[in-house]
């Protein structure tokens, strides 16, 4: 018996009994259609949780701050971030200066603390802006602040673009605190999406009068396997270190085992699906007892008997498979666009909450055909295993 006949043989029995295995290829695309949602919501979630704090340029950064119970012997100055540019794989470092400070903007004051940064911290720090752009060596009279602070001064974001803002510093001295009113205003350039206040300036805006202080330093270093040398380097100069791998991959665990919990509970619809399939090819093969029989007299040996149950049960995982990928990106691509509808309309922002790599699609038909083989590997080898003669006595 050819895999021809074996085709036609299949394809006569769908037509004969329609209905049974549409039902059948159904339960198990809905079963599959289950695992492509919850792996993809797992793998979104994580795209989406590590893309707003991972870029290449802050994977590459250390965040350098000294030490508490040290910055009186160890300060973070001008000479620490010199001997810093010397460290071999250390490709830039950009310090950020925090300077207490009132804003006065809208005819309102508030206080809070500007931050003295060089255009490269925000890529270091993998900060972006939410609308605008951030400052560049061009942009001396530029600030960015972040949403909080146009909140306290009532001004939309929509505004906020080209409105100006008055600064005045407060710098500690050993005995009292020096005030310096900047006398030019600062242009806001752009907006950062953050829940804490923040507004920066570039170094150049700051007088002389401020002292080097810093609070933190970004060190980007060139490769990833430069990280910890790096890091060991600087920690043994006495100051405290901090790297986002960490981070990323502290988050990359957790979603692993969310990951893994998510395609439990797939797996466990997934199986549900395959009993049903079973049923239906042990149902089959009662049904077609008479029939295993006449095919052996004609001729068809045990292989062609195993071949053609196999078939039809791989067949319709085959067509599961392939149901259960479209419908499962349906799904997922419908909830998305109703949930961005819904966060939009109570003004939050459009994200893609699912993902789903071309691994997964490979994954998913494999986990079908082994379904279909699984669950049609039984009946079809106790159809190989009739009896003829009895076989044909079945009614």
């Amino acid at each position: 018996m050819t895999l021809r006949d074996v085709i036609e043989l299949t394809s006569q029995r769908f037509k004969t009994r329609p209905s049974r295995y549409i039902l059948t290829i159904f339960g198990v695309s809905s079963g599959i259609g289950v695992v492509y949602v919850l792996i993809a919501l797992g793998f979104g979630l994580q795209d989406l949780v590590i893309g707003k704090i991972a870029t290449s340029e802050s994977l590459l950064s250390l965040t350098v701050t000294p030490l508490e119970q040290a910055t009186e012997v160890i300060a973070l100055n001008d000479t620490s971030i010199s001997k810093f540019r010397e460290i071999p794989h250390v490709v830039d470092v950009s310090p950020l200066l925090a300077i207490p400070a009132e804003i006065e903007a809208n005819g309102l004051r508030a206080q809070t603390l500007v931050q003295a940064v060089h255009p490269k911290y925000f890529a270091y720090a993998g900060v972006t802006a939410g609308s605008g752009v951030l400052l560049s060596d061009d942009t001396e009279r530029g600030v960015v602040v972040s949403s909080p602070i146009l909140k306290i001064f009532n001004i939309s974001e929509a505004d906020a673009l080209g409105k100006e803002l008055m600064l005045t510093l407060f710098v500690p001295t050993q005995e009292d605190v020096n005030i310096i009113a900047l006398p030019e205003p600062f242009t806001i350039s752009g907006i950062i999406t953050s829940e804490t206040n923040a507004i920066y300036i570039l170094p150049q805006a700051v007088p002389d009068a401020v002292p080097h202080t810093y609070e933190q330093a970004r060190v980007r270093v060139d490769t990833t396997e430069s990280i910890q040398p790096v890091r060991s380097d600087l920690i043994s100069k006495g100051f405290s270190v901090q790297a986002l791998t960490d981070t990323v991959a502290q988050l990359n665990q957790i979603f692993r085992f969310t990951q893994i919990a998510l395609g439990t509970l797939g797996i466990i619809a997934l199986f549900i699906a395959a009993v049903g399939m079973f049923n239906t090819m042990t149902i089959s093969l009662l049904e077609r007892t008479r029939e295993v029989g006449i095919l052996r007299a004609l001729g068809a040996t045990g292989r062609d008997v195993w071949l053609i149950f196999l078939f039809e049960s791989v067949s319709m995982s085959i067509f599961a498979g392939i149901l259960g990928i479209l419908l499962g990106f349906f799904l997922s691509s419908t909830s998305n666009y109703v949930i961005n509808i819904i966060a939009v309309r109570f003004g939050g922002e459009a994200v893609s909450l699912f993902s789903a790599p071309l691994w997964l699609h490979i994954a998913i038909m494999s986990i079908a055909l082994l379904v279909g083989f699984v669950t049609g590997f039984y009946p079809a080898h106790r159809a190989a295993k009739l009896n003829p003669l009895e076989a044909l006595r079945h009614e």
